[in-house]
């Protein structure tokens, strides 16, 4: 339903929360968490008390990423509320880790004793995704994301060295690296308000800008564990006396394990507005004779950044009227209105004109109407004076004034004129026109 009609049929009842809205404001959110940097083990020597012995020193380096999207809505009827609704589908998280490792060995076997550094290598990276629904705070359809790595074994070293002649060593590892990574997110940071719920919304007081500027921060919380099992293996192969193992054994390996919270990039965010603005605070028709009438063109400004849309109403005495019945004017321009005041009794009268529009700071203007009907003058048919220097030609006097910039002419309706078509003159006259 356009909002024009929703304005017609709304009359001047407040209007229904959330009816009127901003430019929504498309948001792309991207960061990157260094939830392994720098990770780093030393197993020392194992196994204890052995003939042959291995070391090894890993060291994890790597970071995960995340690309969220969404619009960040501005509504009311009168503050202003912020939500931010997420785009389905459009979360992604990254995650890629790489491993290096230096393998050393020592061994004294039969009197000979020998250690070295026999590999150093940068292992296949540690790589996974997941897509989910933004922006996993505690009321949304996921709540955490979660990137499981467990690609099984693989190679760590095969090694082989003569101890002598006829005796060599075989030293061989496997490494199987587990990673679990986690993201959550914890809510909207704005300058003064935190907002934790995925369906609720900040709220602001309207206070008659043009457009409504937010700078909003997303926060997250990060866990990661990356695990390593090294499986080394020892052979001798002794010649003669044969080949046997002379170590076989795991070696689990927690290299990281955090948790922390992290801000991603502002978010800058300006929503435009309407602002109401009419030239009169209270109009006073004067001194009008019954059967005349007398029309004030109201001017209606925007001078805010949307398009500003209303209805008028009156309430009060029956004998003031306006035309038409809607308004709108875009960014910098103006519309306009005709209120008639045509009495047909004598006494003082008044009304209250309202102008319901969809600015925020101002859903209702009220503009106070006078005017008094006094009887026409009495006419001497004897021809005596009748207490006026006007000369009788048989046509009514018109009185012409302008006040505040608008158009007021007060006068006789000539018989058979339609009430109707003596407003439209005015509107011709009025037209909707940019503000200067």
């Amino acid at each position: 339903m356009s909002l024009s009609l929703l304005l017609a049929l709304s009359g001047t009842a407040a209007a229904a929360e959330g009816v009127y809205s901003s430019e929504p404001q498309h948001l792309l959110l991207s960061d990157i968490a260094n939830v392994f940097q720098e990770a780093e083990v030393d197993s020392g020597w194992l196994p204890a008390d052995s003939p042959v012995q291995v070391r090894f020193q890993v060291l994890g380096l790597g970071a995960t990423q995340v690309v969220m999207e969404g619009d960040a809505d501005l509504w009311w009827p009168t503050d202003l509320n912020l939500s931010f609704l997420p785009e389905p589908g459009s979360g992604e998280l990254f995650v890629d880790t790489n491993l290096q490792a230096v393998s050393t060995v020592r061994f004294d076997i039969f009197g000979y004793s020998w250690e070295s550094e026999i590999d150093s290598r940068t292992l296949d990276d540690v790589v996974g995704g997941a897509t989910f629904d933004p922006f996993v705070l505690d009321d949304s359809s996921e709540n955490r994301v979660e990137i499981v790595s467990d690609d099984g074994a693989v190679e760590l070293i095969t090694y082989s060295l003569e101890v002598f002649a006829g005796v060599g060593l075989t030293f061989s590892a496997d490494i199987g690296p587990e990673a679990t990574i986690g993201f959550e997110g914890i809510g909207w940071q704005t300058e003064d308000a935190l907002l934790t719920s995925a369906s609720g919304a900040l709220t602001y007081a309207a206070t008659g800008q043009a457009v409504q500027e937010v700078v909003a921060t997303f926060l997250a919380a990060w866990d990661a564990t990356l695990d390593l099992v090294i499986t080394p293996q020892v052979d001798l192969d002794a010649g003669f006396l044969g080949s046997y193992t002379v170590v076989e054994f795991e070696i689990p390996i927690t290299l990281s394990a955090t948790s922390f919270e992290q801000a991603f990039p502002p978010t800058s965010l300006a929503f435009p507005l309407p602002v109401l603005d009419v030239d009169v605070e209270s109009y006073d028709f004067g001194e009008l004779t019954v059967g005349d009438l007398a029309n004030l063109n109201l001017a209606i400004y925007n001078d805010g950044e949307l398009d500003l849309e209303g209805v008028p109403a009156l309430t009060g005495s029956s004998y003031f009227l306006i035309y038409p019945n809607y308004f709108q004017a875009g960014p910098g321009h103006e519309d306009g209105l005709v209120v008639t005041f045509a009495p047909e009794t004598t006494g003082s009268f008044q009304a209250s004109l309202l102008l319901t529009s969809n600015d925020p700071s101002q859903p209702t203007k009220e503009i106070l109407l006078t005017g008094v009907a006094v009887d026409p003058p009495v006419v001497d048919d004897g021809g005596g004076d009748t207490g006026t220097d006007a000369e009788d030609d048989g046509t009514d006097p018109t009185i012409s004034t302008e006040v505040n910039g608008c158009g007021c002419a007060s006068g006789s309706a000539p018989a058979g004129l339609p009430l109707l078509a003596s407003l439209g003159l005015g509107l011709v006259a009025l037209g909707r026109r940019r503000r200067g």
